[in-house]
């Protein structure tokens, strides 16, 4: 029998950037990814698109899934031979059942390794500024589960570990939080001892309660925490005032509406969660290669006939580039080839295949590349434009009308993303965005056209809109919309920046 190996891998609190680098490699490697409840969904992009994806989450005090389920699930398909990743948040020893299920596979003989992950116990506090030592207040830590296992009779907290000195802290607690307070009081632990409560520890939904126990203990507002919470108790947070630094982020609890297809959506979300943003990607348009590459091909044979090669955009040169080193071609064949990109990003990518752009507007559209263009010699030139099928024809116009031969090739067309309509609404009803952000016209047609126009003034009205860049806030336009935040500079950076900047004028 062809057995297969089993890797538990922790998977980290909620901020996705968290996971280990051996743990993103696992999941790369993997025919299977069996995920938990708490697993942040960007996570699981960095599975293989044929990868079997599982989930076996586990909603609080809901027993409809067994872990002797998931079990049996992981040996079954370790016995087909799969390379399985078992993604369990935190780490899969720290209160994970990792150490079951790690016993499950010995039992069994199954080859399994474990991949430490970043403990909610340790993030989760060190994202709310509490540090767990310090030589001042605290020189030992406790981990303490909020909850028994079932059936069991111990009680949860015991005269033992009320007595307990130095920091301590509680994790899965927030359904029992009422009893915990109680019993630590009534166990002996001062009334007067300093706790958080700190709920969606390390995301941008992060909120922290301080107080002592007591304190705590009579709020209304405790009475409302929600999993997944983490409890600390100690002299040591007391520091909290002081060092929190997630929540002094410029975008913090700042929700946003990515309506770009990959790779750019998760990019525009990587750069607002480093302010501190929360970032929905929503994709309303996705890239289609075409299926007839004969016209492509035909180019590519021919290459050497082109002076330029114009590119307006990377999805152009990742796809044309991969075309043509499939068809056996070198980047020698380029030699006697001059570039020509519409902006720094697009001649950024390039540069990743070796080439370098010989120009590059300084404004980062098809207008601006068109009049530098003009300033080379291009009569009775043979230029290149692979395309989208969308694309603007003001710049191949423009060269045909200036004396050169402009051939287009088009590599790829925008479609439309199959959205649920009714969860977009809800996202825009809830107050669930602050702002909804767009990186191309075709985008900010597909998103406006899921409403009516009443519907477009009703759900836009306290929204803000970002824009990437005149043409897409012409497009907006076009829907009685105005974008209120628009960069100088045509780039995903620069849009986020001038995303803060409208924040920071507002605050």
């Amino acid at each position: 029998m062809n057995k297969g190996k089993v890797y538990l891998v922790g998977a980290g609190p909620g901020d996705p950037s968290l996971i280990t680098l051996k743990g993103v490699n696992c999941i790369k490697n993997a025919d299977v990814v069996v995920y938990d409840r708490l697993i942040n969904q960007d996570i699981l992009s960095y599975a293989r698109e044929d990868a079997e994806l599982i989930y076996f989450g586990k909603k609080p005090k809901s027993h409809s899934i067994k872990q002797d389920e998931i079990n049996r699930l992981i040996i079954k398909k370790a016995r087909e031979g799969k390379t399985i990743v078992r993604l369990k948040g935190g780490d899969p020893f720290i209160f994970g059942r990792g150490g079951e299920e790690a016993l499950a596979l010995a039992e069994k003989r199954i080859p399994f390794e474990i991949v430490p992950g970043v403990s909610s116990a340790i993030a989760v506090p060190t994202y709310a500024g509490i540090p767990l030592t310090h030589r001042d207040y605290a020189s030992a830590v406790t981990f303490i589960t909020g909850h028994k296992k079932d059936g069991s009779s111990l009680p949860v907290i015991t005269k033992e570990i009320a007595s307990l000195q130095g920091t301590l802290v509680i994790l899965m607690g927030a359904g029992n939080l009422g009893s915990i307070l109680d019993d630590f009081i009534r166990l002996g632990k001062s009334p007067s001892a300093q706790i958080a409560i700190i709920s969606s520890g390390t995301t941008p939904r992060q909120e922290i309660l301080t107080g002592t126990i007591k304190e705590l203990k009579n709020k209304t507002n405790t009475k409302r925490v929600k999993p997944p919470a983490v409890i600390v108790i100690g002299d040591v947070v007391n520091l909290s005032k002081k060092l929190r630094w997630y929540e002094k982020k410029p975008l913090f609890n700042k929700k946003f509406l990515i309506t770009s297809p990959e790779p750019g959506a998760s990019k525009i979300a990587s750069h607002l969660e480093n302010f501190g943003a929360e970032a929905i990607k929503l994709p309303v348009i996705k890239i289609v290669p075409v299926e007839n590459f004969l016209i492509i091909d035909k180019a590519i044979k021919e290459i050497n006939k082109y002076h330029w090669i114009i590119f307006t955009s990377q999805n152009g040169i990742d796809l044309f580039m991969k075309r043509f080193i499939l068809k056996g071609k070198h980047l020698k064949d380029f030699k006697a080839i001059k570039f020509a990109v519409i902006g720094k990003v697009t001649g950024g990518k390039l540069k990743k295949y070796g080439i370098k752009a010989s120009f590059i507007p300084k404004k980062y559209n098809s207008e601006a590349l068109l009049s530098g263009l003009k300033k080379y010699s291009l009569k009775g030139k043979n230029i290149l434009i692979p395309r989208a099928q969308e694309t603007s024809k003001v710049l191949p116009l423009g060269l045909k009308k200036i004396g050169a031969k402009v051939d287009e090739i088009v590599l790829y067309r925008i479609q439309n993303e199959k959205v649920n309509c009714n969860k977009v609404k809800s996202l825009l009803k809830e107050n669930n965005a602050d702002v909804v952000a767009f990186t191309s016209p075709s985008g900010v047609k597909s998103f406006f056209n899921l409403f009516t126009k009443k519907e477009i003034i009703y759900y836009f009205n306290k929204i803000s809109i970002a824009s990437i860049g005149p043409v897409t806030s012409k497009a907006i336009e076009e829907f009685e919309m105005k974008a209120d935040i628009m960069p100088k500079e045509y780039t995903i950076k620069g849009m986020v920046e001038a995303i803060d900047n409208y924040f920071n004028n507002i605050n």
